[in-house]
This record gives C-alpha cells, structure tokens and sequence, in this order.
C-alpha cells in the first residue's frame, strides 16, 4: 500500500488506547474481534468477494491503520482495493466434526495477532463445508470496529451481495458521516472544554475508591501476561427472561440494571466488596448517521455500585438502574479521558477487572432472492483483556450469558461455581424480589 494514497486523519482516543496496547503487547491477539455468520444456500464466491470489496469501499475504518507522526497518532485511510477471499474446505467423518473442525479453524486464525500498524486491519475468510453451507468469517482490529459494526457489515454485505448478483445498486443509506469524523468531534470537543460537564461528574463519580474487584486467582496477576480466554456460556429458559423482563417492567427499570444487580450480589457474594466499579459497554453513537458506519465508537463506562447486605434487592435494583441513567447521560466523553481527567486512579492494570454488558441477539439476515440465509456463528474468543467478562444476551432461546475469563487466573471450576449462582440468584428474585442481599447469598451459595 503506497503512503502518498493513504488520507490522514486524527485517531480517535479509544484507537490512541488501544494502539498503546498493541506496543505493550506485542504479539498478543487482544483485539482480534472474530465475526463469524453461518451462510446457508447456493452461495457464489465470485459475487461475494466483489461484495466484500464493495463492503471495504463503503467503510474507510476497515481499510485504516494507525502510524506514529510528528507526536501524534493517525489514522492512515487507504485507497479501495480488490478483495481476494480465501476459501478452504472443511473436512470431518460427520457433520458434528466438521463443525468442530471449523471452529478449530477460527479460533486459530484468530489467534493471529493483526498489526493495526503494518497491516490493514481486515481479513475476511470463507470455510466450506459444501457448495449449499459455508462459515464467513471477518477477523477485525477492534480498534476499527464494534459490536454495532457486526450488524452494520453484515447488513450492508447482503445488499451488495444481492446488487452483485442482479448486476444492480445497492439500496443502503448515503453516508454523511465516517468514523474518522466522530474522532475529530471527540477531540474538538474536548479541546474546546465541551466536555466540562462531564469531565465534572466523573470526577465526582469516581473519587475515593474502593480496590478493584478482587475474585480468587490461580496464579499472580502482576507480570502475568497470558491472555487466553475460556468462553463457558449457559442457557436459561424463554420462562426465566419472560419473568426478569415482567420484573423489570413493574419495578420501572431496564432488564440490563436488573441483569447487572445480579452481577453485583454475585461479586459481593464471592468477594465482599460492598463498594465495586463495573465496566459497561455503551453504543456511543448519537446520530443516524453515526449508527451506519463502521468503526469503534464503543464505550467502556465505570458503573459505580454499593452494596449493603441488609438491603433488598429491588433497593439495589433502584440504585444500579439510577447509576446506569446518569453514566449513559455523561458517557459521551470516552473513557480514556476520564482516566487522563481523574490522574490516575483507574489507570493502573486492566481499568475494571470485571465487565458487563447486554444485548439481544443478531437476527438472521435473509437475501430471500437469492435464498440464502446468513446467521451469526457462535465461536470463543482466543484472548481476554479483563479478568472476567459477564455478557448477557436476550435471545428467542431465553436468556444467555458466557463468563468469559483469562484461563491463566480464574480456575474453570470456580467459573462454571459462578455462572450456577448467577442462576440461583436470578431465579430467586423473580419470586421475591424485595429479599435482602444477605438471603440471596446465602440461598445461592447453598444452592452450590
């Protein structure tokens, strides 16, 4: 790629973490995101690999890479190129080792580290189990992409898909804006004092406190930089969400800051803490446009929780759901300068050893002309930056939630100890949710 074709612009603050990262930790997939869709019909490579092409066209993140110049991070916009996708056969006795052939497959490449700095950013791979069922996979530098940027990739593929098939144009929405915008807004914004508001409540938010989360490790945490990820999941009923989201709704708040006052009686339950900061996940786009391109607009937010054991669980419910509403209010500064505001007490280590969040599951996405039908493809991820990371996710099986952990420090047995009281306490507080914290702990443990 020639450098007198790459545009410049600035680096987003959350690319300017992430980059620090990657000098940290050379060598380390980190931020490999694996975005694998299950492709079922008569699939033809030479339209979607056009497609492809037009998808890294349409979207300047996944053709970007970062450089050091003159003190100052950039992104490097390189000019639209021809996709080449690679395509390899998926062999097995059955249809069940084929499978696990395929993830085999995934998983290792996405323990290939991508250089965000050498390399684009983006490597599409296609497995082939036969000419009707195929695995797409995209493996992405996370610091170009999200997980709202999944939806938006595999939406726009299928229309250019489709387009390429019918020698047509695709019908997505103009794009007035691109990521490299929203990091120029950022900065000007915070340069220009438009944060102060923010930057005020956060301050306040966040003064003395408590040691980060501590839950029992199998080995030392500092110096330990082994980064691999166990991704155990767990599937409760379509019966046990229908009742967390009832609750919810007569107790007037989200089903996430009921989901995440289950997470916290969990922590308090294993670890004491009465006083816990929880990393959120939070979409951060705040226009139509920004919801339509591709690019890490994410935001990794400090929920602050307090936890008194003689309390009901609906008073914590009321005080999570209160904190989340004030963090999604003063979450559009990005975390990294929260950290640079606040001088430091986050700033050491992973920023929360813990984090949380929710969403609902990515419906199938169907090109009914061309009869084919890409779902998501579930597969672990290879690495992991925080200790443990507790994703819920509503879907029409009922309520999921894996605990992904780094292997090297939380024991798979205490995890597995974990994901069966997060359980109990759930099932619990449908029935009684004005249960004090100190019942549910000790109803859940025992339940163990």
């Amino acid at each position: 790629m020639s450098v007198f074709s790459e545009t410049v612009a600035p680096a987003s603050y959350v690319q300017r973490a992430m980059w620090a990262i990657a000098q940290r930790h050379r060598g380390a997939p980190l931020n490999v995101m694996i975005l694998p869709w299950r492709v079922r019909g008569p699939l033809q490579i030479a339209p979607l690999e056009a497609a492809i092409g037009d998808l890294v066209a349409r979207h300047p993140t996944l053709r970007t890479r970062l450089s050091y110049r003159a003190g100052e991070l950039v992104q490097l916009i390189g000019p639209p190129n021809p996709i080449t996708l690679t395509v390899s056969e998926v062999e097995g006795e059955n249809p069940h080792a084929r499978q696990q052939a395929a993830v085999k497959m995934l998983r290792d490449e996405g323990r290939r580290p991508l250089d965000v700095v050498a390399d684009a950013p983006f490597r599409p791979r296609l497995l082939r189990f036969d000419n009707a069922d195929h695995i797409l996979c995209f493996f992405v530098h996370h610091a170009m992409c999200d997980a709202w940027s999944n939806q938006v990739m595999v939406r726009d593929l299928a229309a250019f898909y489709s387009a390429r098939i019918q020698n047509g144009v695709a019908d997505l929405p103009e794009l007035t804006e691109q990521y490299a915008d929203l990091a120029a807004s950022q900065i000007r914004t915070y340069e220009t004092g438009g944060f102060s508001d923010e930057i005020c409540y956060w301050r306040a938010e966040l003064a003395d406190l408590p040691p980060a989360i501590a839950l029992p490790v199998v080995a030392p945490r500092k110096g330990n930089r082994d980064w691999r990820a166990e991704s155990p999941a767990k599937v409760e009923s379509q019966e046990l969400l229908c009742a967390l989201k009832d609750l919810a709704r007569r107790q007037r708040v989200s089903l996430f800051s009921l989901l995440l006052a289950g997470v916290a009686t969990l922590l308090h339950q294993r670890t004491g803490a009465e006083d816990m900061v929880i990393g959120v996940s939070t979409v951060n786009r705040w226009s139509p446009q920004a919801m339509q391109f591709v690019g890490c607009a994410t935001n990794l937010l400090p929920a602050r929780i307090r936890v008194t054991r003689q309390e009901g669980f609906d008073q914590l419910v009321g005080q999570v759901h209160g904190t989340i509403r004030r963090l999604l209010a003063y979450g559009r500064i990005p975390l990294e300068l929260i950290l640079r505001e606040i001088q430091g007490s986050l700033a050491t280590g992973p920023v929360f050893p813990v984090w949380c969040q929710f969403r609902e599951s990515q419906p199938a996405v169907i090109i009914e002309s061309e009869k084919l039908s890409l779902t998501p493809f579930f597969i672990e991820r290879g690495a992991i930056l925080c200790e443990l990371e507790v994703d819920l996710i509503a879907s029409g099986e009922g309520l999921v939630f894996e605990f992904a952990h780094r292997a090297a420090l939380l024991e798979s047995r205490a995890v597995a100890e974990l994901m069966h009281d997060f359980s109990a306490i759930l099932r619990l507080v449908t029935s009684a949710p004005d249960r004090r914290v100190e019942f549910l702990c000790q109803r859940a443990c025992a339940a163990s």
